[in-house]
């Protein structure tokens, strides 16, 4: 699942979008959104002593049972 959101200065998730989800698994892309937003602040990143928002893409797997 290949997903993409944002670190807001806050440390908090904002707009996450499933860029590409699993394949017939509404429910998949439905938990990772749930999960994603469930985790805790990050760290903003950081310009010049100022935190600003940072776009973050990655690939998330996870073993169905």
């Amino acid at each position: 699942c290949y997903i993409k959101f944002t670190i807001a200065t806050d440390g908090s998730v904002i707009d996450l979008v499933i860029l590409k989800g699993v394949p017939g698994c509404y429910e998949c892309d439905r938990e990772v959104i749930r999960v994603v937003n469930s985790m805790p602040k990050w760290t903003p990143a950081y310009k010049n002593g100022t935190p600003v928002k940072t776009f973050i893409t990655t690939k998330l797997w996870f073993k169905i049972q």
